[in-house]
């Protein structure tokens, strides 16, 4: 009897990924050779087929949507693009500027070529109105993270991709984005009693992320993650049982803590 091979399915993010990749230059669109060598650089696991995605792309070239403009890459001269008023550009130009370094270390260590979009420079603005309290780099990280999830919600509502791979951006059961919106309602980081009230709210007002990297960082701030939770710790291929053995001593104490501050720049 011969067994049948299953194909891995392909995770949501790896179709948006593809997606983004198309987008970024609307005059000189990246052919389906392009983006297949661009996912294989970056290490996807398992790496789509040339018709996958060849159908992904089919399938967002036939949108008609001016929202397509605003994952572009951002240009200062077409600000208005990205819905930021004028007076407010700095704060984007501040931004761009941490995105560039990130995105310079992010591209050494993994081949990931990433772009600062329109959606990001408008969420950069967004998060920066709701927490002026914020460094710039903590600003554009809750900033990607919300054009993340943005913009997989305009590929679910063009058909691109299914909703039933992803909660809507305004489903409740979207745990990722309540999860954020909990940041930006209690800022933690602002004093040690904001931190202990957004502690004490995991989970009953505020879900517990399921976002690899925005566990890290939740249970840096001291959440205590659900049982059977796993993370993602240094390859985002690579998921393992949380806490990780190795971030224990010899003692059981545990510097996982610690040692994730180190590793994530938090704290």
């Amino acid at each position: 009897m011969v067994a049948i091979q299953v194909k891995p399915r392909l995770s949501i993010y790896l179709k948006q990924r593809i997606c983004q990749l198309r987008l970024i230059h609307s005059r000189k669109p990246f052919s389906i050779d392009k983006i297949l060598n661009q996912v294989s650089l970056e290490a996807w696991d398992p790496l789509p087929s040339r018709g996958t995605v060849q159908n992904i792309v089919h399938n967002l070239d036939q949108v008609k949507s001016e929202k397509k403009f605003l994952d572009g890459q951002f240009m200062w001269a077409n600000l208005s693009i990205s819905g930021v008023p004028w007076d407010s550009g700095e704060v984007v130009l501040r931004c761009n500027k941490e995105f560039d370094l990130l995105s310079r270390n992010m591209k050494e260590k993994f081949g990931y070529t990433n772009y600062f979009t329109n959606r990001l420079a408008n969420w950069c603005w967004k998060i920066f109105l709701a927490s002026q309290d914020l460094v710039f780099t903590e600003v554009l990280k809750l900033a990607w993270y919300y054009a993340e999830e943005d913009s997989l919600n305009d590929l679910i509502e063009w058909g691109v991709l299914s909703p039933k791979e992803k909660p809507s951006f305004f489903d409740s059961n979207n745990h990722d984005i309540r999860f954020f919106n909990g940041l930006l309602t209690y800022k933690p980081w602002s004093s040690s009693e904001a931190l202990e009230e957004f502690v004490a709210s995991v989970p009953d007002s505020i879900p517990f992320p399921n976002n690899p990297n925005w566990i890290n960082y939740a249970y840096c701030l001291g959440v205590t993650p659900q049982a059977g939770t796993n993370f993602n710790t240094f390859n985002r291929n690579k998921v393992i049982d949380f806490p990780p053995p190795e971030l224990l001593d010899k003692s059981g104490n545990q510097k996982w803590r610690e040692r994730l501050k180190v590793n994530f720049g938090i704290g």
